[in-house]
């Protein structure tokens, strides 16, 4: 599937996952700011300059971007390859979760952890 997706989708999917790296840290390790009135951190700000620096990136690479003076002929068949393959992937993600989700319940009640984690919770309120 991911031999069949084009090059120039290299950019946009870096930028992403910049995106997103940026945000995690911004999450994980807060640093509160105070303008004025305007409470925020320190990370919120970085990711909006990030956001409009590869917004303003991926404008410029779209514009260079060589359109082709021929279009491309995909049939029926070509195109519900992928799909089916996003599909399964998807599918076999979605299981995985799930069964990784009853193997932690049923770990933790081997190990005793549910009845510890509750009074924990009640010991805090």
């Amino acid at each position: 599937i991911l031999r069949k997706t084009r090059e120039s989708n290299a950019l946009p999917v870096a930028c992403a996952m910049t995106l997103m790296i940026l945000v995690l840290g911004a999450l994980l390790f807060p640093m509160p700011l105070q303008l004025g009135r305007i409470h925020t951190g320190i990370g919120t700000l970085a990711c909006i300059i990030v956001f409009l620096v590869l917004f303003r990136l991926l404008q410029k690479f779209e514009a260079r971007e060589i359109v082709p003076t021929e279009p491309r002929i995909t049939t029926s068949s070509a195109s519900n390859h992928p799909v089916m393959g996003f599909v399964i992937c998807s599918s076999i993600v979605i299981i995985g979760a799930i069964a990784l989700a009853h193997l932690g319940d049923r770990l933790a009640e081997s190990l005793n952890l549910r009845h510890s984690v509750r009074q924990a919770k009640l010991g805090c309120i």
